[in-house]
């Protein structure tokens, strides 16, 4: 009922800052865990996430047994596919941790489901993690590195890995220069050229509250990318007034 209740928090263009969903995080959790103290064992089953990814049949079959259902050769081949990712502690910047750490019922949380305290580079200040600005002629990484995090660094920090020929990472870059309050509009724009990217989508729903002129061409590009016809991705995106007109 939680998560039902705020499915706009997933499904909104923006993402929120990292404070809000560390809370966020933290009151879905003890909320359902809550919930699942009253259920009791017998209705309630709690599933860690990096778990099943690391170890995918051992926690398929006990959810499995948990619905009176047996492991078959699908659920074999489905988990045989499965492949762990970077945790949240390996994606978030220096800065992000930072933030995580600033809030108590999170970090509270962490503790008592026997996970580790949030990583945070002992060796660097507060201060330099949550903004303070190395000399622009630092090499983007060490500014990473130092804890900036602004969408014009992950702009030209996605350049560089499109230059080096890593798009992966370059749509990591380009993604967080358009997830936070302010946007670096060349990022939702490089983005929106590369519609094969789920990631994309993201850009497009920045994209069409923008709507300029070149938003509204490169939408139109992007929409052709992913499949849709060539005269109705035109008139998708066209201004009100011509759609009216037509």
């Amino acid at each position: 009922r939680t998560h039902t209740a705020n499915r706009g928090w997933r499904r909104a263009p923006d993402v929120a800052p990292i404070p809000q969903l560390a809370q966020t995080w933290s009151t879905f959790v003890r909320a359902a865990r809550k919930s699942g103290q009253a259920l009791g064992q017998a209705r309630y089953l709690e599933v860690r996430y990096e778990n099943l990814l690391s170890d995918p049949i051992p926690v398929l079959g006990k959810a499995l047994r948990f619905f009176g259902e047996a492991l078959d050769e699908g659920v074999l081949r489905g988990a045989a596919e499965v492949r762990p990712g970077k945790t949240w502690r390996e994606t978030l910047v220096p800065a992000e941790l930072v933030a995580f750490c600033t809030v108590h019922p999170a970090e509270m949380l962490l503790h008592h489901l026997g996970y580790p305290p949030t990583p945070t580079p002992a060796h660097r200040s507060l201060e330099i993690q949550v903004g303070a600005r190395p000399a622009p002629s630092a090499p983007l990484q060490a500014r990473i590195d130092r804890g900036e995090s602004s969408p014009q660094l992950w702009f030209e920090a996605g350049e560089a890995a499109l230059q080096a020929r890593d798009q992966k990472r370059a749509v990591s870059h380009f993604v967080r220069a358009i997830r936070g309050q302010a946007i670096d509009r060349r990022a939702v724009l490089r983005l929106l050229e590369m519609p094969d990217a789920p990631e994309s989508v993201f850009a497009a729903m920045n994209a069409e509250r923008m709507m300029a002129p070149d938003m509204r061409a490169a939408l139109t590009r992007w929409a052709s990318g992913r499949g849709l016809d060539e005269a109705a991705s035109r008139a998708l995106f066209a201004p009100k007034s011509e759609t009216e007109a037509a």
